[in-house]
């Protein structure tokens, strides 16, 4: 069985009615005085000019810095295949000149491909012109 509670009821709230009004404050402002204008005027005018000058050093290098990103991004991808051989006891010297060179010859096989096809494309396009001028 179910047993109930026993706590007394909640106390009721007083009608809205009997309670007394909020005091209200009445906040004047102060007069700003010129100083203070003037500081914070420097103050964002000194903000503006660092962001300017920040933005316009990282457009002057915005290719070094998409270099970076791009040398980060290989990095951290060839990463763990040389802490795989480091797992399998080569030292990590070696490691990493083992994955720099195939990471080399899989870029120079992917480079070979794309020429060869592009030597391709260029000798079948040179021989449907041909074929096409003899058309007309």
């Amino acid at each position: 069985m179910t047993e109930l509670s026993t706590s007394p009821p909640p106390p009721s709230e007083p009608p809205v009615a009997d309670l007394p009004a909020p005091a209200v404050a009445v906040v004047t402002p102060e007069p700003v005085s010129p100083r203070t204008v003037f500081r914070w005027s420097v103050a964002a005018g000194l903000g503006l000019l660092v962001v300017s000058l920040g933005t316009l050093i990282v457009y002057n290098v915005r290719d070094l810095l998409v270099q970076i990103a791009v040398a980060a991004f290989i990095a951290l991808s060839l990463d763990p295949a040389v802490r795989w051989l480091i797992r399998h006891k080569v030292r990590r010297s070696y490691a990493v000149a083992i994955i720099f060179v195939l990471f080399l010859a899989l870029i120079g096989g992917l480079m070979w491909l794309a020429v060869r096809q592009r030597a391709v494309f260029v000798v079948a396009s040179a021989s449907a012109a041909s074929f096409f001028c003899r058309l007309t």
